[in-house]
C-alpha cells in the first residue's frame, strides 16, 4: 500500500495478531525496562486516526491502555506522529476523549522524518519503545538505524516494525521488467529505489533475483527480510524477533512484525505475547469461517425453533471443535519441544534456555509459550532424561536443562 486511503475502515483479520501483540508486549516493556527509571516513552510513529471507523482501537488507543494499566507503578509518556492531516485531526480528537489527566501524550502531525529526532532527543535517558507501521515501504533505512535504533547501547530501548513483506515481494517482481529490457524503465527504477532506500542499499536486488530464481517471488521476499534483519544487527547490535503475520492460516505471510532488541529477556517475554496473539488470530480466522458458514447453509426451520438457535447450536458446536483443536496443538507443541530440548542436551549435556529460544522452540516459536516449556521440561525429568525444573524461576529464561547421565 502506498496509501491509507480505506485502511482504518474496519479492522482487518491480519491486524488481531498485531494489536495483540500491542495490547500485551508494551505493557511488560514498561514494567520491565522502567524498573528504576523516571519514565517509560512510548512512540507510535504512524499512528493513523486512533481507532477505526467501527469503533475498535488502533494502535493509538492501545499504547493508551498500557499507559492507564501501569500508571500505578510507571510514569508512561506517550508520543504519537501521523501525516495525513484529516487523520491528525482524528486523532487528536481520539486521545482527548480517552486520556484522562494522568497520561501525558504529545500528537505531531508531519511524517516520521520530520518528528523521529525530536523524539528520540525529548526522551533523553529514558527506556523507549516505538512501534514502526509505515504503509508499504514508506521508512527510509537510516531513520530505523541511525535515529531509533542509534541511541546509545546503554539506554533500554526497543523497536517494534510491521514489515511489508508483501510489498517487497510485489516490487521486487518489477525486476524482471529491468532485466527484459522495458522501454518503462526510468518508471520501474523509480519504484525499486523505495524499496532501496528502505533496504538501505541496492544490495536485495540481487538477492531477491537468486532466490526467485530457484524458488518463488515469495521466497526471495523473506529472504531479503531475513537478510535485512542481519544487516541491521551487524550494524546496529540489535538483534530481531521475527513473527509472521499472515490474513489466513497457510498464506504466505503479508507482514513479518520484527522486535529489535538488546535485552536477552526481550524475545522470551515477546514471544509469549506473540503466542497468546496468535491464539486471538487463530480464533478470528475461526469466527470469520464460521460466519461464511453460516451465509452459506441454507437453514431449516423445521427442525429448530428458529433461525437464532440453529445458528446458536452451530456456533456452540464450531467452538468445541477449535477449543479440540488447540488442545491438540498444545500437545504437538510440547512433544516438539521436548524432542528439541533432548537432541541439545545430547549435543551439548545442559542447555540455557536464555541463550537458546531458536533452537528450543524450533517450529513452535511464536506459537508455543514458556508454560508449554515447562510441560515439556516436566516430561524429561520425569522420564529421567533432565534434572528437575526449579519451579522458584521467575522466567525460564534463567534456567538451566542438565542431561542426567545414564546409571
Amino acid at each position: 500500500m502506498t496509501s491509507n486511503e480505506g485502511f482504518f475502515a474496519r479492522k482487518q483479520a491480519a491486524a488481531v495478531l498485531k494489536h495483540g501483540i500491542l495490547s500485551r508486549y508494551p505493557t511488560i516493556f514498561a514494567s520491565m525496562a522502567g524498573r528504576g527509571e523516571a519514565e517509560v516513552v512510548l512512540y507510535d510513529a504512524y499512528a493513523g486516526p486512533g481507532k477505526y471507523e467501527d469503533g475498535s482501537p488502533g494502535s493509538p488507543l492501545l499504547l493508551v491502555e498500557t499507559a492507564i494499566r501501569t500508571a500505578s507503578f510507571r510514569k508512561v509518556r506517550l508520543c504519537f506522529s501521523e501525516e495525513d492531516i484529516d487523520n491528525h485531526t482524528k486523532l487528536q480528537r481520539t486521545l482527548t476523549e480517552a486520556v484522562g489527566s494522568d497520561v501525558e501524550w504529545e500528537a505531531m502531525c508531519g511524517p516520521v522524518e520530520q518528528w523521529a529526532g525530536a523524539f528520540v532527543r525529548e526522551a533523553g535517558e529514558a527506556p523507549m519503545f516505538t512501534f514502526l507501521d509505515p504503509f508499504g515501504v514508506g521508512l527510509g533505512y537510516d531513520v530505523l538505524t541511525k535515529t531509533f535504533l542509534g541511541r546509545p547501547a546503554q539506554l533500554k530501548t526497543e523497536v517494534l516494525m510491521n514489515i511489508n513483506v508483501e510489498s517487497v515481494q510485489r516490487i521486487g517482481g518489477r525486476l524482471q521488467e529491468i532485466d527484459s529490457g522495458s522501454s518503462n524503465r526510468a518508471g520501474v527504477e523509480a519504484t525499486l529505489e523505495r524499496v532501496d532506500r528502505f533496504l538501505g542499499d541496492t544490495w536485495w536486488r540481487d538477492e531477491f533475483r537468486r532466490v526467485r530464481d530457484t524458488s518463488s517471488a515469495a521466497a526471495a521476499a523473506r529472504q531479503v527480510v531475513d537478510e535485512f534483519c542481519r544487516r541491521i544487527g551487524a550494524e546496529t547490535g540489535f538483534s530481531a524477533f521475527q513473527l509472521p503475520i499472515r490474513r489466513r492460516p497457510n498464506h504466505s505471510p503479508h507482514f513479518i512484525l520484527t522486535l529489535f532488541y538488546r535485552h536477552p529477556l526481550a524475545p522470551w517475554k515477546f514471544n509469549d505475547s506473540a503466542s497468546t496473539a496468535n491464539e486471538d488470530w487463530r480464533r478470528a480466522c475461526m469466527e470469520e469461517d464460521l460466519e461464511k458458514r453460516l451465509d452459506a447453509i441454507p437453514l431449516t426451520p423445521s427442525l429448530f425453533s428458529d433461525d437464532a438457535e440453529a445458528e446458536e447450536l452451530l456456533r456452540r458446536a464450531r467452538l468445541s471443535e477449535w477449543e479440540s483443536e488447540e488442545r491438540q496443538r498444545a500437545v504437538a507443541w510440547v512433544d516438539s519441544i521436548s524432542l528439541n530440548i533432548e537432541q541439545l542436551l545430547g549435543e551439548r549435556g545442559f542447555v540455557n534456555l536464555g541463550e537458546s529460544i531458536l533452537d528450543v522452540y524450533g517450529a513452535t516459536l511464536g506459537l508455543a509459550r514458556e508454560l508449554h516449556v515447562r510441560k515439556a521440561w516436566d516430561q524429561l525429568s520425569e522420564r529421567g532424561v533432565a534434572s528437575p525444573r526449579d519451579k522458584g524461576l521467575s522466567t525460564l529464561a534463567h534456567g538451566t536443562v542438565r542431561l542426567i547421565a545414564p546409571g
